[in-house]
């Protein structure tokens, strides 16, 4: 979509100007409009003073840093609302700076603006696209990036794609999988456990980003691996990996840990949508650049804009820890340094530390991590995972049909066969032993020749419904599922069997289904309009708007004005609205007072109730008891006389931030989020200033194209 509309829709805009507006703005350019006046006319001599080599040379001088970022984000953001720019610039301007730019920008003819559908949009002037359209393409001065500095990079957090993370919780998992009280809630010591085992990650977010992916399944009050879904995730790209996980975890933050939201297939749409989007952006940036924090934001709400969902999209801070937890950004000084794959490089992946414990290394496959967390527990976990091997754990592979030589290989592989002898020794002996008692779910028992003398001992005789082959035993009805291998294993305690194997039968379907079940996010290609990684046209170096400045102040010394009308020249000067010699020699206008300061009653009272009637903004700052120097943008409700003195009654902007806080306003959604204070003189809802404590007031001036 181009940048610019029709020179005609330009003029159109102009010509549905209230009257006020349109021959204000004439004046502005011509001096006195002499009668008989056509609008049409005087459009179209607009056009040409504006096309004219000298003034558009003059218009792109004026052009400042901020101006140009204005100008860069209209042209990028497809005529964009005015609080498409607030929200844009979130942090980077105070809503009343964002008001003035945007109407001073207006006035110099350089923004307009068009109704769409009852939704007032600005626009670029055609006119002036000659001078302009490099600041339209210079995408760049948006989204600032640099090198991250050697000397400030911080130590790596612990991230949620991290192959010993995931497989250190669902090792957890696999060991104690009763995770939930009965009503519903984290079982207290599970949670205390978990947040020893992942210290830098959040328990509750790691628990409901993997259930959401569906990578475990809940029964009850307890959790089991979906290894069919573990297993094509671990078959997915390390990118596309990661991309689902920062969008299950994004989508996760505000879900409750009791398993009380809905079930995790209603999700897998939104998710696979998010992770599209998420690697949209991602796309974007270049590996190992270092992105500051007003960056990110402006590349997340360009990409949140183009969204066919954009309700149902998590905020940005939700984004952000995301992208965090997934290894995508890693925190430094001055921003945040991106990286699209992460994975280092050892020469050995897991080291042992120690016969039945070892180490394992980000360079580990997510498919061999998932083996390990077959047979071994999980002892800590963070940018490196510490494993332990006891006979528990080595049970459990066994219960998943692994055998002792599998496990052996494995480790050997991966520690570069630095395997300790006891370790083997340990492990082949509990598969022997295992291999001796062994139960089947459905019910049944299967005891070897030497141990069938246990079917008739006290504490397991009572269980046995049938003899279904010597060594075979269907056991009753009423042990069903797991509670009844459960029962009938505590029945073999009894006996004294400390070892009993619980084989899971493993299906025929082959793992080759990751596509279908986690499809790819994205192709990662750049739709149109989209932002690039910073390649941009370079604008043309301005000329110095100062020294144009100063050579009207230097004219405007040699005329005849009085103090008043000098005063607001100069002030046109200074706002970059005399752009032509012409408009000091034919200057016609009516003074209007904006501002008034200190002991200047009688002209805050009129910018008052001139801002009363035209249902203007007013900026104030007053000295405040507690905080200081205070300032608040709202909207003046009243001017009311209290004793001796007037008070002001002003009801704070959306925008505004708080009504005592020092520092100025908030910006963006930060703005919106925070409440004003509660004065002692009124509520909530509104403030009481006394006229003679305001030290500045200010109105703020609405658009030439308001209604």
């Amino acid at each position: 979509m181009s940048a610019f509309k029709s020179t005609g829709d330009w003029k159109s805009a102009l010509l549905t100007l209230h009257e006020g507006a349109f021959f204000e703005l004439m004046r502005s350019v011509f001096g006195k409009i002499e009668t008989p006046f056509n609008k049409q006319r005087l459009v179209e001599d607009l056009a040409a003073f504006l096309s004219r080599p000298d003034i558009q040379e003059t218009i792109g001088a004026y052009i400042g840093e901020e101006e140009a970022l204005l100008i860069a984000a209209v042209g990028l953001l497809d005529f964009p609302r005015p609080e498409d720019l607030d929200s844009f610039f979130d942090g980077d301007f105070s809503f009343s700076r964002l008001q003035d730019l945007i109407l001073n920008l207006e006035e110099r003819f350089i923004f307009y603006r068009f109704r769409d559908e009852g939704i007032s949009r600005l626009a670029l002037n055609p006119v002036l696209e000659k001078i302009l359209r490099p600041w339209v393409e210079n995408y760049s001065i948006l989204f600032p990036a640099g090198q991250p500095d050697a000397e400030t990079v911080q130590e790596d957090l612990p991230f949620l794609a991290a192959p010993g993370v995931l497989a250190g919780f669902i090792a957890y998992v696999r060991e104690d999988p009763h995770f939930f009280k009965t009503e519903g809630e984290f079982r207290k010591l599970v949670f205390e456990r978990l947040s020893g085992i992942f210290p830098g990650l959040s328990v509750e977010s790691l628990y409901t980003t993997v259930f959401l992916l569906g990578l475990l399944r809940r029964a009850g009050g307890d959790l089991y691996p979906d290894e069919k879904r573990l297993s094509a995730f671990a078959l997915l790209e390390e990118t596309d990996r990661k991309l689902y996980l920062a969008a299950a975890a994004s989508l996760g933050k505000n879900l409750k840990t009791d398993g009380s939201f809905e079930p995790e297939y209603l999700y897998r749409g939104r998710i696979r949508s998010l992770a599209l989007l998420l690697d949209r952006l991602l796309s974007t940036f270049e590996e190992e650049r270092l992105y500051p924090l007003k960056t990110l934001k402006r590349k997340w709400f360009i990409c949140e804009k183009k969204a066919e969902n954009r309700r149902e999209l998590p905020g940005f801070d939700s984004i952000l820890d995301s992208l965090l937890m997934a290894g995508f950004l890693s925190p430094q000084e001055s921003g945040f340094r991106f990286y699209r794959n992460r994975t280092e490089k050892h020469d050995e992946r897991i080291v042992f530390d120690s016969p039945l414990s070892f180490v394992l290394y980000p360079g580990v496959s997510m498919a061999d991590a998932l083996k390990l967390a077959s047979f071994c527990g999980i002892v800590e976990s963070g940018p490196v995972s510490r494993f332990k091997l006891d006979r528990e754990s080595a049970l459990r592979g066994f219960n998943r049909g692994m055998e002792a030589e599998a496990m052996i290989e494995l480790l050997g592989r991966l520690s570069g066969n630095r395997l300790d002898e006891s370790l083997i020794w340990n492990l082949k002996d509990w598969e022997r032993r295992s291999a001796e008692v062994s139960l089947y779910q459905g019910v049944v028992l299967r005891l070897s020749g030497e141990r069938q003398y246990l079917a008739e001992t006290g504490p397991l005789s009572s269980f046995v419904a049938k003899t279904l082959a010597p060594g075979i035993y269907l056991l009753r009805d009423d042990l069903e599922g797991r509670m009844g291998i459960e029962t009938a294993a505590e029945a073999l305690a009894k006996a004294g069997v400390d070892l009993v194997a619980v084989p899971e039968i493993q299906t025929a379907e082959q793992q080759d289904l990751a596509r279908e079940i986690f499809p790819s996010p994205g192709s990662r290609i750049q739709e149109p309009g989209e932002v690039s990684r910073g390649e941009a046209v370079q604008a043309v170096p301005p000329q110095d708007g100062e020294k144009i400045k100063e050579k009207y102040r230097y004219s405007l010394e040699c005329k005849k004005f009085s103090g008043e009308q000098r005063e607001e020249l100069l002030k046109r000067i200074e706002r970059k609205l005399i752009i032509s010699e012409s408009q000091l020699s034919k200057a016609h206008f009516t003074p209007e007072k904006t501002e008034a300061r200190g002991l200047d009653y009688a002209g805050k009272a009129n910018i008052l109730k001139q801002a009363i009637v035209l249902g203007s903004l007013v900026e104030v700052t007053w000295p405040h008891p507690e905080f200081g120097i205070s300032k608040t943008l709202g909207f003046p409700e009243a001017f009311e006389k209290s004793g001796s003195d007037s008070v002001l009654v002003l009801k704070p902007h959306g925008g505004s931030g708080s009504g005592g806080e020092p520092g100025g306003e908030a910006s963006g959604t930060a703005r919106s989020a925070r409440a004003p204070a509660e004065d002692p003189h009124g509520g909530p809802e509104s403030l009481r200033i006394p006229i003679a404590k305001i030290s500045l007031l200010r109105r703020i001036k609405k658009s030439i194209y308001s209604d």
